[in-house]
């Protein structure tokens, strides 16, 4: 019967390998002293932070899962959004955009000056020139 070779990345690694020191009653010196031997220097603070971990029970080597958050807010959902806003009421800052869309500023100015190719005239947000003619005066 053919071994199963399973590839785990160093993190993985040295937190079973933590997990191992736990499990054998070594202290957080040793253990610090043996992964160093081992592994690229790793973080002291780290490894401490796991020892603790294991040590007051918890059992997975993997993170837990965290609260589910957009990776990226910069999306075309996000953009269409945003321009239906927009849209809706020309004179809302980035600011207030950017909070009504819960938002972070910087990502609002991306989306409404680079995306949408939008510019600020007279505290309005107006399409640039070439693109309103470009697409047959359509805004």
């Amino acid at each position: 019967m053919p071994r199963r070779v399973i590839e785990l990345d160093s993190r993985l690694q040295q937190r079973i390998a933590i997990h191992f020191c736990v499990k054998i009653r070594l202290t957080v010196a040793e253990t610090i002293q043996g992964i160093q031997l081992v592994y690229t220097p790793p973080l002291s603070e780290r490894i401490c932070w796991w020892f603790a971990e294991f040590s007051a029970g918890h059992r997975e080597v993997v993170d837990l899962p965290r609260a589910a958050k957009a990776k990226s807010t910069h999306n075309p959902r996000m953009i269409r959004r945003v321009r239906r806003t927009v849209e809706a009421d020309r004179r809302l800052t980035v600011r207030e955009v950017a909070t009504h869309m819960d938002l972070h500023p910087s990502i609002t100015h991306r989306i409404i000056y680079q995306d949408l190719k939008l510019r600020r005239k007279c505290a309005k947000f107006v399409p640039r020139l070439d693109r309103w003619l470009r697409t047959g005066c359509k805004g």
